[in-house]
């Protein structure tokens, strides 16, 4: 993949997503189910959203550059959809390692939470990256480190959007938590 992949935990959900009211004389309604592994340590490219959502898709979302292998297409009549079975693959399965050498110099070696942010900033989508990350700013724990970055992210975007006098609040916020993290990390 190379940009993320919004899925769904839940099969109702995904099927409306692949709405026949919505299907052209073109085009087929597929599913794909998703296997994963979550034992193998070095898969993980994916990450539970749902809690950001303003709807209840019991949303997943898997990152750049994660790869699939297909094990199975096959036409359910029932559903009236084609149905593909996906599995993720691992760093080291079926000799993918070049190609996640490749993604890891293109998008680098952790696309953690504040990724999204900053692709969405990169796209010039100010205005989700700042929700975005508003939104991941009420989930994380007071002593999360990642406070200070949320907040200097959100300075960058005031930034570019003009608006200096919040930027600066935004600069100034992350400071604060950067001064924080580095006091409990001495003690």
């Amino acid at each position: 993949m190379n940009s993320f992949l919004s899925t769904s935990r839940k099969r109702d959900v995904a099927l409306v997503f692949a709405d026949p009211g919505i299907i052209t004389n073109n085009q087929k309604r597929v599913l794909f189910e998703i296997e994963v592994n979550t034992r193998i340590h070095e898969v993980k490219p994916f990450a539970d959203v749902s809690q950001f959502s303003s709807f209840e898709e019991y949303e997943i979302l898997f990152m750049l550059g994660s790869i699939f292998r297909t094990s199975s297409i096959q036409y359910s009549e029932e559903e009236e959809v084609w149905i593909v079975k996906l599995i993720l693959c691992s760093e080291q399965g079926y000799t993918l390692t070049n190609i996640y050498s490749s993604l890891k110099e293109d998008i680098g070696e952790y696309v953690g939470v504040l990724e999204l942010g900053r692709i969405l900033y990169k796209m010039g989508k100010y205005d989700k990256a700042e929700k975005y990350l508003n939104q991941l700013l009420n989930t994380l724990k007071e002593d999360s480190l990642l406070i200070g970055r949320c907040y200097h992210a959100l300075g960058i975007i005031a930034s570019e959007k003009g608006d200096y006098e919040k930027s600066l609040l935004f600069y100034n916020k992350s400071v604060e938590f950067e001064i924080l993290a580095l006091s409990i990390d001495v003690k």
